[in-house]
């Protein structure tokens, strides 16, 4: 058997190491880079509204309007409104609990629901469909937005697009130019709700999505 020369075998080994020198990624900690960070703000109107309606018995003169009539009303009305009442759930934990509240010898039923609106044509609707009923003990529990997940999916992807302006901006007055992306850190991201309700008054304003990014670019 004829045994292949020392210098043969050194020659391959080194052939066989020369593809993955000439691939290897460079050293990151020798990279040079900057450092940015981005952000983002998008302003969008709310569309979905959490209403809360609170029915309690009362005196009309000298007839007792129950609680039963009142949301018998209130269904009938708000279905004519065109309100989606498969979103209409009663708050008690028991859905066919009335709670009964005594003062000053004076027993007083009440309800309490929870009604999904989606649009503002509607909540003005169903504003005036419990006015019209006299039912005023109502509030707005939260606004949000049907779109909310693509909302903030741009608001993300706007950050880190302005970081990226941002680092090309920098090093327009080097020799430098903005490479790829080697550190990405989202340092926050929420929403601000944009709406208001006192004892007369709700005021509709904007929701605001903010975003913030931390990024690292190499330079080139």
């Amino acid at each position: 058997m004829i045994k292949p020369h020392p210098i043969f075998c050194f020659l391959l080994f080194a052939f066989c190491l020369l593809p993955f020198s000439i691939f290897a990624q460079p050293n990151l900690a020798t990279t040079p880079y900057i450092e940015v960070t981005g952000k983002s703000r998008i302003e969008v109107t709310p569309d979905l509204f959490d209403m809360q309606i609170v029915l309690k018995e009362y005196l009309d003169g000298k007839f007792k309007v129950t609680v039963a009539e009142q949301e018998a009303k209130m269904k009938n009305m708000f279905k004519i409104a065109g309100i989606n009442l498969s979103t209409l759930k009663q708050a008690d934990i028991d859905a066919d609990n009335i709670t009964i509240t005594k003062r000053e010898r004076e027993v007083i039923a009440e309800k309490t629901f929870h009604i999904t609106i989606s649009s503002i044509p509607l909540l003005t609707s169903a504003f005036q469909v419990l006015n019209d009923l006299k039912i005023h003990n109502t509030k707005i529990i939260s606004v949000y937005h049907s779109q909310m997940d693509s909302l903030q999916h741009l608001a993300r992807v706007n950050a880190i697009e302005d970081a990226r302006e941002k680092a090309k901006s920098l090093l327009s007055a080097t020799d430098n130019k903005t490479g790829k992306l080697l550190f990405i850190k989202e340092n926050d991201c929420f929403v601000v709700e944009g709406s208001e309700e006192d004892e007369y008054v709700f005021e509709l304003k904007k929701m605001i999505i903010c975003c913030t990014f931390f990024v690292r670019f190499a330079m080139e």
